[in-house]
């Protein structure tokens, strides 16, 4: 029977746990679509199966000596690492960003090979670590911070982790000759750091998968503007406004003109990509807080708060001179089309349905004198 200490139990525990969760992601992971929020999922993978390589290999050299070892003591770290780092710079596809980190990451490799002593392992791998996971932590944050992913966050808390325990262990080993203790630490900030990272690539899979389902059922999936539904989820915030500042509200509604007949003539291919083009146009002309929609086929509505009347009309006939001028340039041919418009405004405590039938009503009014122009609720503007 082996002759083994609590200690090497623990290690031996924490190996199977470590090699079981890695395992059971990377099952995981092979039901999962390519479109993630961090890198490739292939970089993962291997992220995770170099992970389970050293957590065995660690435990194997416990419990049964340094001559039975897969790897020598580091060589999964520092391989490991790249893999985590390339992930989480996300330059999976850029051949020659990978090159360079690879040729970088030969000088630890060698150092760690011909390393003589556990003295020696435990300082190549803590100046490797103080090397490359402030870059990790730096890369995760700024991505948790801009994407509010709580999975980057612990991604990058998980690098700080081996960034504050590195100079730790380094200095014990190499001050007082503390070797197991420096490994203890090591290990168990690994450990730690792991198993954050596969908390923190799963949570960024759930978050990811929630915003484009939260995506899909919002806007509209052809041209990225708000539906319905979405318009019906933004709308309060600016009623509520618009009610306690007593300012005025607005609302343009547009329809194309004649789009059944682009359609019926040169198919579904080409009328998506002019009722992109026309989306488009009014994001475009639309200020930042200002709304858009796609309510109908071929008809659209514009929400613009605090703004006189006259100055929506002059985003009106901006947005209706824009699109009768600037023919939509496609592979299978050039679309000249124009658009009608219908404006209704309120102020203080708004209906926003009636706001809008009143806008529907300008727009018929519009439809039915000739097209190509704008309707409001005051007076008559045409093109």
């Amino acid at each position: 029977m082996l002759e083994t200490d609590f200690h090497t139990y623990i290690y031996a525990l924490h190996a199977v746990l470590i090699t079981s969760t890695a395992s059971i992601l990377l099952v995981i992971f092979s039901l999962q679509n390519r479109d993630l929020p961090v890198a490739s999922i292939r970089l993962f993978k291997l992220f995770f199966l170099f992970a389970i390589i050293s957590w065995v290999s660690l435990a194997m050299r416990d419990l049964y000596g340094p001559n039975h070892k897969f790897l020598p003591p580091g060589t999964g770290y520092i391989i490991s690492s790249f893999l985590l780092l390339i992930a989480v710079r996300q330059c999976s596809d850029n051949l020659k960003k990978i090159a360079l980190i690879a040729g970088l990451h030969i000088i630890p490799l060698y150092a760690i090979f011909h390393a003589e002593g556990a003295l020696e392992h435990i300082l190549v791998g803590s100046i490797y670590a103080l090397f490359v996971y402030p870059v990790i932590f730096y890369i995760s944050l700024q991505r948790a911070i801009k994407l509010k992913n709580i999975g980057s966050g612990l991604i990058a808390l998980s690098a700080l982790i081996i960034i504050i325990t590195a100079p730790i262990q380094a200095y014990l080993a190499y001050e007082f000759n503390s070797l197991h203790t420096a490994y203890t630490i090591a290990f168990t900030a690994t450990t730690t750091s792991f198993i954050l990272v596969s908390i923190g690539f799963l949570t960024s899979i759930l978050i990811h998968d929630h915003r484009k389902l939260l995506d899909l059922a919002l806007n509209d999936p052809l041209t990225g503007v708000l539906n319905r539904r979405g318009l019906t989820k933004a709308l309060p915030i600016i009623l509520s406004s618009t009610e306690i500042q007593r300012t005025p509200l607005n609302v343009i509604t547009v329809d194309i003109d004649y789009f059944k007949q682009v359609n019926d003539s040169y198919g579904h291919k080409v009328s998506d990509a002019v009722l992109t083009e026309i989306a488009k146009v009014l994001q475009e002309t639309s200020r930042q807080g200002d709304l858009v929609a796609r309510i109908g086929g071929e008809e659209f509505v514009l929400i613009l708060p605090s703004l006189s009347l006259d100055a929506t009309k002059d985003i009106a006939e901006r947005i209706r001179h824009k699109i009768e001028s600037t023919p939509i340039q496609l592979p299978e041919c050039s679309i000249q089309v124009t658009a009608s418009f219908g404006i209704a405004a309120a102020s203080g405590r708004v209906n926003f349905d009636a706001l809008l039938k009143e806008a529907d009503k300008m727009l018929y009014q519009a439809k039915n004198n000739g097209r190509n122009c704008i309707f409001c609720q005051e007076n008559l503007n045409t093109a």
